[in-house]
């Protein structure tokens, strides 16, 4: 992990509404304002078929959010990635249970989740 920067991962099978990308934008707006940036990056990655002007609209808003597309999660890329991560970030909606943050926290990232995830972390108990 780069120690200069704070990298916040959000992976999404496809970015949409179900996965919480509006979420995430509001998030990401919110944060912007109260706190200076320049130190914290946001990779996203997954499929943006849906809802391909708002992932563009907001990568082009924000120098510090990074859109890398669908990365296979068999390639070395993909663990790359999470492994370069320091937080995995999941706001979903409704879930079964999302795998990518699973795999992240095994590579050593903090999970920030929502309830609807999937998985069973309590504030302050278990996470």
């Amino acid at each position: 992990r780069k120690s200069n920067k704070i990298r916040i991962l959000y992976s999404g099978s496809d970015l949409g509404i179900r996965k919480g990308l509006f979420r995430i934008i509001e998030v990401w707006k919110i944060l912007n304002e109260i706190i200076e940036t320049r130190d914290i990056e946001l990779v996203i990655i997954g499929n943006d078929k849906s809802f391909k002007n708002d992932v563009l609209n907001f990568t082009k808003k924000y120098p510090n959010v990074y859109y890398l597309g669908w990365i296979d999660s068999t390639l070395p890329k993909y663990k790359e990635i999470l492994q370069s991560s320091h937080i995995i970030l999941n706001l979903s909606i409704e879930e079964g249970q999302v795998g990518c943050v699973l795999e992240a926290m095994a590579c050593g990232a903090i999970p920030i989740v929502s309830e609807q995830s999937g998985i069973p972390i309590e504030n302050g108990v278990s996470g």
